[in-house]
């Protein structure tokens, strides 16, 4: 999973002292969250960045010097909790499902 942000940011500097993130989803329409928790790394090489970029990213990088300053995060994520309607436990909202991943890369439950 992969995020665009730009390298002089708080979130970016607080990576490179804790390599770990949470990252949560909302759907409020249809009561639906996710919470991900995994391995983070900085993606800073240029042609690294320049083989990630798309067009659609010049709208938050309009210039060749904003643009100097861009920079991913990776994600790989090790656990999942899932706040689903018809799949978490009612009453809905107390208990999440949890969903690990194992050695060989499937999910499982814990």
């Amino acid at each position: 999973m992969l995020f665009l942000t730009d390298r002089r940011s708080r979130k970016t500097s607080d990576l490179r002292l804790v390599q770990e993130v949470d990252v949560t989803f909302q759907d409020e329409p249809g009561e639906g969250y996710v919470a991900l928790t995994g391995g983070a790394v900085l993606i800073e090489d240029f042609s690294e960045i320049e083989h990630l970029w798309r067009d659609a990213y010049d709208n938050y990088f309009p210039s060749k010097a904003e643009r100097e300053n861009a920079i991913f995060i990776e994600v790989s994520v090790q656990r999942m909790k899932l706040w689903i309607r018809g799949g978490t436990p009612e009453p809905f909202g107390l208990q999440p499902v949890i969903l690990e991943r194992g050695h060989e890369g499937s999910w499982r439950l814990p």
